[in-house]
């Protein structure tokens, strides 16, 4: 605000001289002005004088005079251009009259509480006519007009104002209210047009009451500047600005709302507080360039606003660090004619927790077509930095909808609408009118205060609660819930009468069917010999039905005399008819045997008919012993009956090889398989699935083996098998022969029986393997056939297979080759032992030391448990050295420089041995 309109400190000594009166009326003295530096006001004087005024002068002297409180205006008044200092509080009371200050001003005097009513104020000043330019005062204004050529509605930086009844302001030249506190009461109803600023507030200096702005519920307020800003509140006042009626503010060309604290003092700047039930507008109108709201917002449920701007380049609402928040039942519409809906002056925390929804358009969508986004969550959270032409960010984003997370960017937001004015608020809208047709039309003429209808059912109920599950407004839920609840219960009312009349007609059915039960219907006697299960089963349906539980305990108590009559009666009817199915089982047994004589043999007229019929006797025996006993009788019957007319047949033999412990195949179920071998005789039984396996000791290959079958009473003819020999499905490994070697060695397949050395194509002999299939055959001599005592020499053919029957993939052949000689491991002087590698197979090793022979060793199954060492499986070998007789018959320890030889021995001829020099240790 210009200087030229700040409050005056002091006013310094004035004669003021009212003309357009005979004569001079008088002269005022004023003395300068002390603030009252406690920040408190009381009404002064308000039991002094009571004045009619209808003159100017009247009105000077009055309102210059200390001792009047009270001040009656009687006519239309017109002052001369003129400031005059009021003393002490007024109280004027227009009565509809008008003073025209022709552009001049009456102070208030500090801390006085004043107040103007039903008065028109034509041509205010700079001060604003009555009250102004004076600070540390309260002032009301009630059913007052401001007209003519205004300059200030009111003009008091630190002062309260209060505005009653209708206010109207046609237009000011400067800001209509500049104060530091205003209020506008409940039924007001003010209409303020201005030139600059239309409402502007101070910075309270004395801090009491702060600085604010307040409209309260059932207040109206139209706001409008043609130039400057409709609400403006300055940086120092740090205004807490709360909004509980109808306001409107508009601009034609600058902010509609402006805190400017929020845009240099963000950690002390206020929301503005938007009460529950207001509605307020706040519009930058076409052509203004301008943000429409700058600061902050909170909005209540159940408060309504709407933002709007046409600027192109800056967003319909600025905020600042206290930013947006809307509570779940809030409702506003943020827009921009083509820029963006909302933008962060720094960063501005936004929390939005709609109960119905959320709606975006982004800048290519117009307002009234389909939104471009839809949301619906519980709660969002984000802070919101920068405004256009800037690009705006958005950080710290949370939300229950993915959507929202991933497809909300202000960058591109032009309008948005939350609560009733989303999109989703019509569906909202089908939603609760769904619901309250579903209520309404469980009621009789859709009368939720009256009775509901005969159609009315739980169905019907269940409907109308999923109905109003979905609707989201808290208060209209529990306003639907509370006439469904009323309707349920009359439901209830009316099926426990129901039921209870259903009850008792199911209790007369029951006890009507018991009674029936019983001769002459006393249930103490005894029942009909008409009751039959039937007829107990007929009651129980009825008793179950019975609800009442004494009621029921009771009829069941008739309901189990009667059962148990008729169980009596049963069991002694079902143990008579036992007794004479058992006589006619018995008889018709008997019957099939020679004098009848069941521990004997079956008559020579006795067939399966016969036996077919002692069968359905004895299934209709119950007594599990006596039917035991009677069908182990006819077993034996039929047992005797099927072999007498069974034809034996040869039984089916498997292949028995030498490996094989049992004789397999097939035969007749429960036939009995025989086995001979020629040194026993060996039985099995034919499974039911016709199989049989006998066991039997391994047999040689070729022994002949006799198997029948036979049943009780005869024997069927035989089948003669021979043992071949077991052949495994891969040959033999033999290992390498060397000429002079004594023995053949290598592996079969675990589980051969035998195998067979062939040299030079004529048999040798058999040798069974190990467990393993670990073979060896003497082979120190051989024969060709003619000559027994032959040494094996350099190409020889040596053979290994399963026997005469061996497939030729089967049978393994080496060549006798040149013996490879032994490889011994270096020898340290002192060594216990002689160690190395033979090929495996090699049955001696001899060990000579300086050309003197010492020891010989052979094959063991583990070199490391025998003290004189030996030939290990693999070809290791280790022969004891720790001692040894030296070629001067010395016993020693070996030395560096003597030299050991091993070879195959005496027996092997030729050059078969390794010789090394033994080294120091």
């Amino acid at each position: 605000m210009k200087n030229v309109l700040r409050k005056p400190i002091a006013i310094a000594l004035t004669t003021l001289v009212l003309t357009g009166q005979t004569g001079i009326s008088s002269i005022a003295t004023f003395a300068a002005e002390e603030a009252n530096t406690n920040g408190t006001q009381e009404i002064q004087g308000r039991a002094g004088l009571t004045v009619n005024v209808g003159t100017a002068t009247e009105l000077r002297n009055a309102m210059t005079d200390a001792n009047v409180t009270d001040i009656y205006i009687t006519a239309d008044i017109t002052l001369p251009v003129a400031s005059v200092q009021g003393k002490g509080s007024k109280h004027i009371y227009g009565q509809g009259y008008t003073v025209d200050f022709a552009n001049g001003y009456i102070y208030g005097d500090y801390n006085s509480v004043n107040t103007a009513q039903d008065l028109t104020i034509r041509n205010a000043g700079k001060y604003g006519g009555f009250f102004g330019g004076t600070g540390y005062s309260e002032t009301t204004y009630k059913d007052v007009h401001f007209t003519g050529a205004t300059q200030i509605m009111f003009n008091a930086g630190y002062s309260k104002l209060t505005l009653e009844g209708n206010i109207t302001v046609d237009s000011t030249l400067y800001e209509a209210i500049y104060a530091s506190n205003v209020t506008v009461k409940s039924g007001a109803d003010v209409k303020i047009s201005s030139t600059k600023s239309a409402i502007y507030i101070e910075q309270n200096m004395i801090g009491n009451p702060a600085s604010a702005f307040t409209t309260e519920a059932g207040s109206n307020l139209l706001v409008q500047s043609k130039t400057g800003h409709a609400f403006f509140s300055t940086r120092y006042a740090v205004a807490a600005v709360t909004l509980g009626g109808v306001a409107n503010f508009i601009s034609d060309a600058a902010y509609a709302y402006y805190d400017e604290a929020a845009y240099y003092s963000q950690a002390t700047s206020k929301a503005l507080d938007l009460l529950p039930e207001s509605k307020t507008l706040i519009l930058a109108k076409p052509g203004n360039s301008n943000t429409a709201f700058y600061g902050d917002l909170n909005i209540r449920d159940n408060a309504d606003i709407t933002i709007q701007a046409h600027s192109i380049t800056q967003a319909a609402a600025i905020f600042s660090n206290k930013g947006l928040v809307a509570a779940p039942g809030a409702n506003f519409r943020i827009v921009s004619a083509s820029g963006n809906a909302i933008g962060g002056k720094v960063a501005s925390k936004v929390v939005l927790q709609p109960t119905i929804g959320l709606s975006t358009w982004n800048l290519t969508t117009q307002s009234g077509s389909k939104p471009t986004n839809e949301y619906q969550f519980s709660k969002a959270e984000f802070s919101l930095a920068g405004f256009a032409p800037a690009a705006i960010s958005v950080t710290n984003l949370t939300s229950d909808s993915a959507a929202f997370n991933t497809s909300f960017n202000p960058n591109s937001v032009r309008e948005i609408a939350y609560g009733s004015y989303s999109t989703l608020a019509d569906k909202e809208n089908e939603l609760l009118e769904a619901a309250e047709a579903s209520v309404k039309d469980l009621f009789n003429n859709g009368n939720v205060d009256g009775t509901i209808k005969d159609t009315t059912n739980q169905e019907a109920i269940d409907k109308a609660q999923e109905a109003i599950n979905k609707v989201t407004d808290p208060a209209k839920k529990a306003e639907l819930q509370k006439d469904l609840d009323e309707a349920k219960k009359q439901l209830e009312a009316k099926n426990e009468a129901a039921a209870a009349e259903a009850e008792k007609a199911r209790q007369e059915a029951a006890e009507a069917s018991v009674k029936d039960l019983f001769n002459n219907g006393n249930v103490d006697g005894t029942i009909k010999d008409t009751t039959n299960q039937e007829a107990i089963d007929k009651a129980q349906e009825a008793i179950n039905k019975v609800t009442d539980p004494a009621k029921k305990a009771e009829l069941q108590k008739d309901l189990d005399e009667a059962k148990k009559q008729l169980e009596a009666k049963n069991e002694a009817a079902a143990a008579e008819a036992e007794k004479a199915r058992q006589e006619a089982a018995e008889a018709s047994v008997k019957d099939l045997f020679n004098n009848g004589n069941v521990d004997g043999t079956i008559k020579d007229t006795t067939n399966q008919e016969a036996i077919d019929k002692a069968q359905e006797a004895v299934n209709k025996v119950t007594d599990p012993t006596k039917n035991a006993e009677l069908q182990k009788d006819l077993d034996e019957a039929k047992k005797q009956l099927e072999a007498k007319n069974a034809v034996i047949v040869r039984p089916t033999v498997n292949s028995v090889t030498n490996k094989d412990t049992a004789v397999t195949g097939n035969g007749t179920p429960g036939y009995t398989v025989v086995v001979k071998t020629g040194t026993g005789t060996y039985t099995g039984v034919v499974g039911t699935d016709g199989k049989y396996s006998v066991n039997i000791p391994a047999q040689k290959a070729d022994t002949t083996i006799i198997v029948e079958q036979k049943n009780a009473g005869k024997t069927g003819p035989s089948v003669t098998v021979k043992v071949g020999n077991y052949i495994p499905a891969t040959a033999p490994i033999v290992d390498g022969v060397a000429p002079f070697q004594q023995a053949i060695t290598g592996k079969a397949p675990a589980g051969t029986v035998s195998v067979r050395l062939i040299v030079n194509g004529v048999p040798q002999r058999l040798v069974a393997p190990d467990a393993d299939g670990n073979f060896s055959f003497y082979s120190r001599f051989v024969t060709d056939g003619n000559v027994s005592n032959l040494r094996l020499k350099q190409g020889d053919i040596v053979t290994v297979d399963y026997g005469i029957r061996t497939p030729a993939n089967l049978a393994t052949s080496v060549t006798v080759s040149q013996a490879a000689k032994p490889i011994i491991d270096t020898i340290k002087a002192e060594s216990d032992y002689v160690t190395g590698l033979v090929p495996t197979g090699t049955q001696v090793l001899r060990l000579s030391i300086n050309g003197v022979p010492q020891r010989t060793v052979t094959l063991q199954a583990n070199i490391d448990t025998v003290t004189a060492g030996g030939i290990g499986s693999n070809g290791r070998f280790k022969i004891y050295s720790r001692f040894f007789t030296d070629e001067k018959g010395q016993s020693r320890k070996l030395k560096a420089g003597d030299t050991v030889t091993v070879d195959l021995g005496a027996q092997i001829p030729g050059d078969t041995g390794t010789t090394v020099t033994v080294v120091a240790k």
